[in-house]
């Protein structure tokens, strides 16, 4: 997964915060390109390992405008599938400081933020 985002610099620590272990998931076009995959660790007893098919995302919607300090990490990010970047970071707003976490917050209590 690492290896298919690209991350503006100063951004890199944010998107890792977020992502956590997903970005060690391994991304293929089909569910049945997981099952081979799935059968070939398991017969080689070589470990375990996620795998996200790219055709069983949903479609990616709308992201919010930037603005009043508030960035979303959909924008920011690049990647060759809309799909995975909104699955991964569609909801993700990146602030400068507590204080505008906080604004945000309170002015997001439903989504998407108006």
């Amino acid at each position: 997964m690492a290896d298919l985002l690209e991350v503006p610099v100063g951004l890199d620590t944010a998107v890792e915060a977020v992502l956590g272990e997903r970005l060690q998931w391994i991304v293929v076009e089909r569910f049945q390109h997981a099952r081979e995959a799935v059968a070939l660790l398991a017969g080689e007893r070589a470990g375990a390992a996620t795998f996200v098919p790219i055709e069983t995302l949903p479609a990616p919607g709308a992201v919010p405008h930037d603005e009043d300090g508030v960035r979303w990490a959909a924008r920011a990010v690049r990647t060759a599938s809309a799909p995975l970047l909104h699955y991964l970071l569609g909801r993700v707003a990146i602030v400068d400081d507590l204080d505008g976490a906080e604004r945000l917050w309170r002015r997001t209590a439903s989504w998407p933020p108006t």
